[in-house]
């Protein structure tokens, strides 16, 4: 028998007998020799996604997003991603960053450079935030990804072409 321990912000979630359990937050336990362990952060974590997309008239912009979100249900999270060598809120971040800069591009292609300046709070924000959720909520059909989404944002849309930009602001 080993003995492991989490910290107070780890979730100690263990593998035994075909069985995946979420033991808890600062949790420890003497672990079988055949059992597997992993421990899984169960503070924010922070995803960022930026890329340059064409309004439907043409103007090259500037996104950057943030999503802000934590594992809630880590039993759920550890089947899902590879926790053993923290590679798994990596892959979260990625996950999230792949759906956002999907979605902001459809959305974008459609709007006008004006609406999406004016719409970045609004409907770029809306727009991702429901597709995200409903991703992370429904996964593919299996369950979720065990992860809850506290700040989903578009914080910035800027115009790349400088002279445009200077053209606009006079």
């Amino acid at each position: 028998m080993r003995f492991v321990k989490a910290r107070p912000s780890e979730y100690l979630v263990i593998g035994e007998r075909g069985e995946i359990k979420n033991l808890g937050i600062a949790a420890s336990a003497y672990l079988m020799r055949r059992a597997s362990h992993v421990f899984i952060s169960s503070t924010q974590q922070e995803a960022t996604f930026e890329m340059t997309q064409e309004s439907n008239d043409g103007v090259p912009l500037r996104f950057k997003g943030i999503v802000i979100y934590r594992i809630s249900a880590p039993e759920v999270a550890a089947k899902r991603f590879n926790f053993s060598h923290q590679d798994g809120r990596e892959e979260i971040n990625k996950l999230i960053s792949h759906v956002c800069l999907g979605e902001l591009r459809a959305v974008v292609s459609q709007m006008g450079m004006k609406e999406c300046i004016e719409g970045r709070k609004t409907t770029l924000t809306n727009a991702i935030s429901s597709e995200l959720q409903q991703i992370v909520e429904n996964g593919d059909g299996k369950g979720g990804w065990g992860i809850e989404l506290d700040v989903v944002q578009v914080a910035q849309v800027f115009i790349v072409d400088e002279e445009l930009r200077k053209q606009l602001e006079a």
